[in-house]
């Protein structure tokens, strides 16, 4: 499993943290993103289609699903880069379980 993860400053000039890993299935891709909204640092899980050098999302169709809320007094590289990487290493056997659960009940649905 190919896991490539960035931590980077937005176009808004906040720190992020984005990893992208590919679950060889239907070319879907699990992106775990890492990002301050509304005062908050939340680090939440999309699944997508890879098509080319994009990813797809269909909303209300797709995996998304918050994992990590927490109120930090400054969200600085550092602390990105800790809760970020605690979600990819301590959790993503957790979420990939998820995602294949949400996926295997939509399809008996």
């Amino acid at each position: 499993m190919a896991i490539n993860t960035r931590i980077y400053k937005n176009y808004g000039n906040q720190w992020c943290g984005h990893t992208e890993i590919d679950l060889h299935v239907e070319n879907r891709v699990l992106t775990i993103s890492t990002s301050k909204s509304y005062g908050l640092l939340k680090t939440y899980a999309t699944v997508g289609i890879r098509e080319g050098a994009f990813i797809s999302h269909t909303c209300y169709s797709d995996y998304r699903k918050t994992w990590v809320v927490m109120n930090p007094k400054r969200v600085t590289e550092k602390v990105v880069t800790q809760q970020h990487n605690e979600v990819v290493i301590d959790m993503i056997s957790s979420i990939i379980a998820d995602v294949n659960k949400f996926y295997k009940e939509k399809e008996l649905a």
